[in-house]
């Protein structure tokens, strides 16, 4: 292989490595690493509060677009929007900070 490929090849590869490899090994564990010490401030809160209201409504619009267009029930519909809410009052209770369990609670949580 000449020069010019074998550099074409190196970059594909890297790329490769990057797009695909790299993201697997970014956990959500990673993820929250470290937030459970920051507080943030009642301005920080309410500029999140706010970026959170608003995309739950898009996602509300979009979920009602899927009913009027007959992809999802309408129950089926209230109980997204329902999970929504919960969520924004989950993280609200949470100081806007991400939760780090999102699903079911461990043993220990629900005694």
């Amino acid at each position: 292989m000449n020069k010019y490929c074998m550099s074409w090849l190196t970059a594909v590869v890297v790329a490769v490595v990057v797009m695909f490899v790299m993201p697997q090994q970014i956990t959500a564990e990673g993820f929250h690493e470290g937030m459970e010490d920051v507080e943030l401030t009642k301005k920080q809160q309410k500029e999140l509060s706010e970026l959170h209201t608003s995309i739950i409504e898009q996602e509300k619009t979009v979920i009602e677009k899927y009913v009027e267009f007959g992809v999802i029930p309408k129950e089926k519909s209230e109980k997204i929007k329902s999970h929504l809410d919960k969520r924004y009052a989950d993280l609200e209770d949470n100081g806007f900070i991400p939760l780090t369990h999102h699903h079911k609670k461990s043993k220990e949580e629900a005694s």
